[in-house]
């Protein structure tokens, strides 16, 4: 998992995976509840291209991640036998300080059509409910370029590239005019 995390790192810059537990029921849970229900948490990996946009401010006096739009692509059941996969965007939500509920929320929205042969559009299938005990969206980023802003970091083997890219551009160059140098031009 952390291999797949780190090699997006290296080739985008940043790997990103979102941290994540399957939902609680309406009543508080004590530990042993949990452990007796099977709930702890996860990690699910997302490429950096999944990340679709997120917003960013200050609130208490310190930076905070206030929303995050994930792309997702998810299986689903097409005719009898056939299987198709389905857009979808899961969006986070950070909890607001002035809410009854203190904690992050999610919604997922899908790309349909709302009548066979419709026009499809975006439409919200999973209202938003809260991650019972989530104060912050749990979005994690893994850094291994030079950080330009949240979410945003250059890829640290992008020089190395440029410079493969250039050689290899010299090399043919010259690998062209040795051929033309070196064919015998009848006089």
């Amino acid at each position: 998992f952390l291999r797949g995390v780190f090699t997006d790192a290296w080739w985008y810059g940043l790997g990103l995976f979102m941290v994540d537990m399957p939902p609680a029921p309406d009543r508080p849970l004590s530990r042993a509840d949990e452990l007796a229900l099977g709930r702890r948490p996860y990690m699910v990996r997302y490429a950096p291209e999944d990340l679709i946009g997120f917003r960013a401010g200050a609130q208490g006096g310190r930076w905070r991640l206030l929303q995050a739009r994930l792309k997702e692509r998810v299986g689903v059941e097409d005719g009898e036998f056939g299987q198709g996969a389905e857009q979808r965007i899961r969006v986070y939500r950070a909890a607001d300080p002035a809410s009854e509920f203190p904690w992050v929320t999610f919604e997922v929205w899908a790309l349909r059509a709302k009548v066979a042969g419709d026009p499809r559009e975006w439409q919200l299938i999973e209202p938003p409910r809260p991650m019972a005990g989530m104060a912050e969206i749990p979005l994690v980023a893994c850094y291994a370029g030079e950080v330009a802003s949240p979410f945003d970091a250059a890829p640290p083997l992008l020089d190395l590239a440029y410079l493969n890219l250039a050689h290899y551009q010299l090399v043919s160059d010259l690998r062209h005019i040795e051929h033309v140098a070196n064919v015998p031009v009848p006089t």
